[in-house]
């Protein structure tokens, strides 16, 4: 498996690293994202907006454990 390297391009400094995925994985992957997609355009506005606002809530309620990780 190879991996992923991100570096700074002024100073040359590695910033993240991480194992990349498989083929079979990223093709499962990109199978959930369109499913996901198929799902949220049956939304109507109204539900998009409260799945958005209870995204934010959680988001804001555990920011701290969030930034931490």
């Amino acid at each position: 498996m190879s991996q992923i390297e991100v570096f700074n391009p002024f100073t040359g400094e590695r910033v993240f690293s991480q194992p990349s995925e498989t083929f079979e994985a990223m093709c499962r992957r990109i199978d959930d994202a369109q499913k996901a997609a198929r799902a949220w355009r049956k939304l109507d506005p109204t539900q998009r907006a409260e799945q958005i606002q209870a995204a934010l809530d959680y988001f804001r309620l555990h920011r701290d454990a969030i930034a931490g990780a």
